[in-house]
């Protein structure tokens, strides 16, 4: 019994001593497996929306800048304690489709809307004196409605707004400059008596119009302000020729209306044939130029692809830059002793220029002929 009893606890001293060694970590329990973390859905990016306020901290702002508002604005209501849109504070707004611009508005700056390719919609209010240069160039604007109170329409404030039928200009407006380049939908567009002044580009490429009226207050039209309007079949009003088919303003040719028309002789009261004034009419085959006129001035015939006939008179005394440039079916060209300079790529990418006669006593420049042309002095 007694022999028992030792036999039991040497089993239980073992025991202990086992139970001892896993706890000192000998033998370490399994890990428990981590809960999986529940992650966040990505937040989506922001849609647009329409906005009010000052865009900033200030709720009483007199001026939008730019970086204001977020460019993922729809619409945008304008604060009425605003009195200046700053440049460029809306430019590039590729969502933005209406604005609504407050009675205390003066001042439209600089490319303010410039390239919101979405704005469709806008109400320029009476309050609104200036207009900005390039201000709403290319947006989806169709119809503008410029009010009385606008006295500055800034360098190419609707350019290029290709959706644009309808404008009304008020007759507060004296100068009009590169206004309305590349607007190719314009259908009508009247110039009010106002008007003193139509600069280079204000009708460019505005391939809609089908004829223009200059009103009798208007005192100078600078050449390329109505170039590249190929669907124009007629000017009336001042300075329009009796044909219609032409502007000419003392003695300088600065407008041309193309369209049905394949061979055309330049009126006799042209002494100047004005930058850009034929630029890329490719219907035109062949043209007689008169013995008043006494310089070709820059691009005047230039990309005129179809022209394959032109006559020079012994009155002329120079052609200007790239004036023929481009006028790809130009074979042959008589340059007469009167010239006495042909400046630089008057004749260039003239593709099919083999030779050319000129007069020893006419400067001409390194590229005022293709490569390809031979040059015969005389």
């Amino acid at each position: 019994m007694k022999h028992r009893l030792l036999t039991l606890c040497l089993i239980a001293i073992i025991a202990l001593a086992t139970a001892d060694s896993f706890g000192q970590g000998k033998v370490t329990r399994p890990a428990k497996k981590p809960t999986q973390q529940s992650t966040k859905p990505r937040k989506k990016p922001t849609k647009p929306q329409r906005h009010q306020g000052g865009g900033g901290q200030d709720n009483r702002p007199t001026i939008i800048k730019e970086g204001q508002y977020p460019k993922t604005i729809t619409e945008v209501k304008i604060p009425n304690s605003v009195k200046t849109i700053g440049d460029y504070a809306f430019r590039s707004f590729d969502f933005l489709r209406s604005v609504e611009i407050p009675n205390s508005v003066t001042t439209i700056g600089k490319e303010a809307f410039a390239w919101c390719v979405s704005l469709n919609s806008v109400n320029i209010p009476s309050s609104v004196t200036t207009i900005g240069n390039s201000a709403f160039s290319h947006c989806a604007l169709a119809t503008v409605n410029i009010p009385r109170s606008v006295t500055t329409i800034g360098r190419g404030a609707f350019w290029g707004c290709k959706s644009l039928t309808t404008v009304t200009i008020p007759n507060s407006i004296s100068i009009l400059d590169g206004t309305f380049g590349f607007c190719e939908s314009l259908k009508s567009i009247v110039i009010p008596e106002s008007v003193t002044v139509i600069k280079k580009d204000a009708f460019t490429s505005c391939t809609s119009l089908p004829y223009i009226n200059i009103p009798m207050s208007v005192q100078y039209i600078e050449a390329g302000a109505f170039d590249y309007c190929s669907n124009l079949n007629a000017f009336y009003g001042k300075f329009a020729t009796p044909d219609n088919r032409c502007l000419v303003v003392n003695g300088t040719l600065v407008g041309f209306a193309p369209l049905g028309l394949y061979i055309y002789q330049i009126p006799n009261s042209v002494k100047v044939i004005g930058e850009k004034t034929f630029y890329g009419v490719h219907e035109l085959n062949r043209i007689d130029i008169p013995n008043s006129v006494t310089s070709i001035e820059e691009n005047a015939f230039a990309y005129c692809t179809s022209l394959d006939k032109v006559v020079l008179p012994s009155s002329i005394i120079s052609i200007g830059k790239f004036a023929f440039t481009g006028c790809d079916a130009l074979e042959s060209i008589a340059i007469p002793r009167s010239i006495e300079e042909i400046d630089s790529g008057a004749f260039s990418d003239c593709k099919s220029l083999k030779v050319v006669h000129i007069p020893k006593n006419c400067k001409i420049y390194s590229d005022s002929f293709p490569k390809w042309c031979g040059i015969i002095r005389y």
